[in-house]
């Protein structure tokens, strides 16, 4: 890795296979150390479940939970057992605990045994859950792990991630929802109530969180949007004090629209900067945008750079796509006109590569398919390519993959 890691994600197979997925900033993860540089996309469309009951949720995430060599996913209320080889097989479901439904948004290691871990909410109500077994047939509420305000979404939120923001053993949860919040894994955890800090307190912070050490002190931390009903919407990041107090500082660094969704975060021109990347949803400008950081990062009214003018953007993600060690973006589409559901032959999946410059190639995936806080990529079966994976909100019975061929 050539720069600081913001993002550690904690992946669970037995515990002889038990590995940290690490990614970075400037370049991705250790499965594609050695691999050749991609010039042609090849994807095929896999389509795993259609038959998702109600309410639409909004947790996705991939990680290994049984004992072999793939990602499994999580979504909503489900967990989906990846069936190997070309993944074109049957992905056995089945439905977690808890009633009503609890939304599974994390995978993480929470007790480092054999089995999976996932944290799922039904707010203000947090939770652990565990697989029963090695291969995830049956799952069991372990612990309530705390509470955090119950905001504009309802029972569930649209954001959360894991990350090492204070010295531990394992990350910490963080979760949005009227503020943000970060739990701790305790050393008995099954005990519930684990450590809880509050980042910061507003009423209308729930959408997308990155993680980053913007500042370059070791210490992570948290970007995102403080107040998604204001216009034009703040864009910053909260600055992590490095004690393991709460109410961090904010850095507003410029405005969107409305709304300010999705965050990632890389140097999108090469000089060894870390620069803010925003998914902008529901306004009058919605697309994707680079904020360019100035020497000091504390400062405000970054530079703002256009990447791509498109309706709803609250599908996105970043990973070095083509193996040439630069970030790229991962752009799905929710609906192309508010209000006005598309066409089968609208709603693109596309990526968006990175010279090294803040120069973007276009890259038509794919059409037809809604994406709601979907387009995440994963290398769900091991041979170093990132898949897509995607989930929707009107769509929501369907769960997507896009399996990489691309060589």
């Amino acid at each position: 890795m050539k720069k600081k890691i913001i993002l550690i994600t904690l992946a669970v197979v037995c515990t002889a296979f038990f590995v940290y997925f690490v990614k970075d900033v400037f370049g991705n993860t250790e499965s594609e150390k050695g691999s050749s540089i991609i010039t042609e996309f090849n994807f095929k469309r896999i389509m795993i479940d259609d038959g998702r009951e109600p309410p639409p949720s909004f947790g996705l995430d991939a990680g290994h939970i049984t004992c072999d060599e793939y990602k499994d996913i999580v979504a909503g209320q489900y967990f989906y057992k990846n069936p190997g080889g070309d993944m074109t097989g049957e992905w056995k479901r089945s439905k977690l605990p808890g009633f009503p439904e609890i939304d599974a948004v994390l995978i993480v290691d929470v007790d480092g045994d054999e089995y999976g871990d996932v944290i799922g909410i039904r707010l203000p109500d947090v939770y652990w859950l565990e697989a029963d077994d090695t291969e995830g047939k049956s799952w069991s509420v372990r612990a309530k792990i705390g509470e955090i305000p119950r905001g504009p979404h309802g029972t569930s939120t649209q954001g959360f991630i894991t990350g090492q923001v204070v010295p531990g053993k394992r990350p910490q949860i963080i979760l949005a929802s009227r503020g943000v919040y970060y739990f701790e894994i305790p050393d008995n955890p099954e005990e519930g109530n684990w450590p809880m800090t509050r980042v910061t307190e507003s009423p209308n912070s729930e959408e997308g969180l990155a993680l980053a050490d913007m500042n370059g002190n070791g210490h992570l931390d948290i970007i995102g949007c403080i107040d998604k009903t204001q216009r034009p919407n703040p864009v910053g990041w909260y600055e992590n004090p490095g004690d393991g107090s709460g109410d961090w500082t904010y850095h507003q660094i410029g405005t969107t629209g409305w709304v300010a969704d999705r965050f990632e975060v890389t140097d999108i021109n090469g000089n060894g900067r870390l620069d803010i990347v925003v998914g902008v949803a529901n306004g009058d400008d919605d697309g994707v945008y680079w904020f360019e950081s100035p020497e000091d990062p504390t400062q405000p009214d970054w530079e703002r750079h256009t990447i791509v003018i498109q309706k709803l953007c609250n599908s996105m993600s970043m990973a070095d796509m083509n193996n040439n060690g630069i970030m790229d973006i991962i752009l799905g589409q929710h609906y192309t006109t508010w209000g006005d559901p598309p066409t089968e032959t609208e709603r693109k999946l596309r990526i968006f590569t990175n010279d090294g410059s803040g120069n973007f190639t276009e890259h038509f995936i794919d059409k037809g398919v809604e994406s709601h806080l979907g387009a995440l990529v994963f290398d769900l079966n091991g041979n170093g390519l990132y898949d897509i994976v995607n989930i929707g909100y009107s769509d929501f019975q369907y769960v997507h993959i896009w399996r990489n061929d691309s060589r």
